[in-house]
């Protein structure tokens, strides 16, 4: 009964559609690309999109110029994407000077240029874009493109933030961390962190792993501490990869397991982590969970040193 109802819906839709009402062509666009009531089709969901476009209809400009941004049912066009979204940009959709911005910060289909993103993240972030927002209270921390304002920016990671943006609520975690801006409160570090790191965000599954390995912020918990650092080294994280092979190292919240220790560490150390160079040249060196290698110890404790890790360049003395 229900698939009746769909398909007599999306019937009803294509017959005003195909007859030009822009509202029409909008909606089965909608139901296509979003595969609601109808099979999931980009291509005939950009069509339809591209119609109502046309006519002027600012979320279906949007949408065209979203569906070339990604690639979704025609090929990737940056520039075709801007034409559309400055239309929509233009007919006061926010969304679309998200976009407009976000193509200046990274220069897709344009020169790269963050004073140009500004003024377009501001109208999207006043919209209730939170990931404009994120992107505003960058510039404002920063002053790019702007002079730097840390409570503003606090305040705009704090709005994404609230709005369970992953980014807004790690950036407010790592000001309240470090006492960057507002006063200095773990506790309150934790929760965005932990928040964030429900939401996906690799770098705070990090940091609450490391909250529960230290006793910041919360209750020290070896397993859970484990937990977290697996999550993010899964996740491609290089500190929780690092910690997650101290874990295996030094047996917390698992069983002590060095060729695993060393494993974590190498990844670790191929995204530059210098932590993470120190411990796989002190694992070669002293033959933990691999066969011993001075030379090698020697480049990778070297390459720590080079990155900036205090305890490798001690090490380095030592070594020389």
């Amino acid at each position: 009964m229900a698939k009746k109802n769909n398909d007599r819906k999306i019937e009803s839709l294509k017959k005003t559609a195909d007859h030009g009402n822009m509202y029409a062509q909008y909606e089965l666009a909608n139901a296509y690309f979003f595969g609601r009531g109808a099979p999931q089709d980009h291509e005939t969901a950009l069509k339809y999109y591209r119609l109502a476009a046309k006519q002027n209809l600012p979320e279906a400009q949007y949408m065209v110029g979203h569906c070339y941004y990604h690639g979704l049912g025609t090929r990737k066009s940056y520039k075709t994407a801007l034409n559309w979204f400055e239309k929509a940009a233009g007919r006061g959709n926010p969304q679309a000077h998200g976009y407009i911005g976000e193509a200046y910060k990274y220069g897709n289909g344009v020169p790269q240029d963050r004073a140009k993103a500004l003024p377009h993240f501001k109208v999207a972030a006043k919209a209730g874009d939170s990931i404009a927002q994120v992107d505003l209270a960058y510039s404002l921390w920063e002053g790019i493109g702007t002079r730097k304002n840390r409570p503003q920016s606090i305040n705009w990671y704090r709005q994404a933030a609230h709005q369970n943006n992953e980014r807004g609520q790690f950036n407010l975690g790592l000001c309240y961390l470090f006492g960057e801006g507002v006063r200095k409160d773990i506790k309150t570090a934790f929760k965005w962190f932990h928040l964030a790191a429900e939401n996906g965000h690799p770098r705070s599954m990090f940091w609450v792993g490391h909250a529960y390995l230290t006793g910041q912020g919360t209750r020290k918990n070896s397993s859970l501490a484990f937990k977290w650092f697996l999550k993010a080294a899964v996740a491609d994280d290089s500190r929780g990869q690092t910690y997650l092979g101290m874990c295996y190292h030094d047996g917390i919240g698992v069983d002590t397991d060095l060729e695993e220790a060393v494993h974590w560490y190498r990844l670790a150390a191929a995204q530059d982590e210098p932590f993470a160079q120190y411990c796989l040249g002190l694992s070669y060196l002293d033959g933990d969970g691999v066969k011993p290698n001075k030379t090698t110890a020697r480049k990778w404790i070297t390459k720590a040193a080079q990155n900036g890790d205090p305890l490798a360049q001690k090490e380095l003395d030592h070594l020389t």
